[in-house]
């Protein structure tokens, strides 16, 4: 009999189940565990590597912040410093939950997951899948323009010409 092939929800539903699974026979080794982090920003993956010890998230020697994490994705993406952007991912039930406080990534340690994916959305001007082209091309104009006023002062004839 071939096998059987699983939706996204039962794959979830398995995964979740298999986690709680794990979670009842490791009991208190759960705790400290690897969790690998996923980040997805558009069509991009970037993954870590945290560790969770007492239900606080480890990376690089520190706690796990909103912070340091929302640094990194900007720094891994290259977020520019003006563009907003919200953390969400499912919780071991699978209900989507955004992460805005620290106690936000400490209810991730807290949770039996084996992985968790977070999914990096833009917020406010510019969130509609145009992902910064419209900036991009003012900035360029803008630029543009004070080259061209720049010439002008330096040479009024030449830029006439």
């Amino acid at each position: 009999m071939a096998p059987k092939h699983l939706s996204g929800a039962e794959n979830r539903k398995r995964k979740r189940h298999d986690e709680a699974i794990c979670y009842q026979e490791c009991g208190e080794s759960f705790k400290n565990h690897l969790l690998p982090i996923t980040m997805k920003y558009v069509k991009m993956n970037w993954r870590i590597l945290t560790e969770v010890e007492n239900e606080n998230l480890m990376y690089q020697g520190g706690i796990l912040t909103v912070a340091i994490l929302k640094q990194y994705i900007r720094t891994s993406f290259r977020i520019p410093l003006h563009v907003n952007f919200r953390l969400t991912y499912r919780n071991e039930i699978g209900h989507p939950v955004i992460l805005s406080t620290d106690d936000d990534i400490r209810e991730i340690g807290r949770q039996a997951l084996l992985s968790v994916k977070v999914t990096v959305e833009r917020i406010g001007v510019g969130a509609n899948g145009d992902n910064g082209a419209c900036e991009d091309r003012v900035t360029a104009i803008n630029v543009a323009k004070e080259c061209l006023l720049a010439a002008e002062k330096s040479d009024p004839k030449a830029a006439h010409g």
